[in-house]
């Protein structure tokens, strides 16, 4: 597993194309001048990463548009759904939370029929 460093933003944490916040992630960007945290890479999930906060706690933050997809959602997955929604030249629907959901379960269906 490789450690990823990350800076907590406005608008939370991006990593590799995801955003994940919550209200604890946001206390500890204004409450503190730690705004630096380390995630363990990758998650067994996508869909919810936990961030160690430099000189804080652990925090688990969830990404809200992968939480609408059903199960859990791998690197591997993830990054199949993107080259597939950018391989319709439409970079806003990247984050549209139908093609994504779409998507994997397009790569899902593939790769349990290999």
């Amino acid at each position: 597993m490789t450690h990823i460093k990350r800076v907590i933003r406005k608008d939370g944490i991006w990593l590799i194309g995801i955003r994940y916040d919550s209200g604890e992630l946001q206390r500890q960007r204004l409450d503190s001048h730690a705004r630096e945290v380390c995630i363990e890479f990758p998650p067994p999930d996508m869909r919810e990463i936990e961030v160690q906060v430099t000189g804080g706690p652990a925090i688990k933050v969830r990404s809200r548009i992968l939480m609408t997809v059903d199960g859990p959602v791998s690197l591997e997955g993830w990054l199949a759904a993107q080259v597939a929604i950018r391989s319709m030249n439409n970079f806003r629907h990247s984050q549209a939370t139908s093609a994504i959901a779409e998507a994997l379960a397009t790569w899902r269906s593939s790769a349990t029929a290999n």
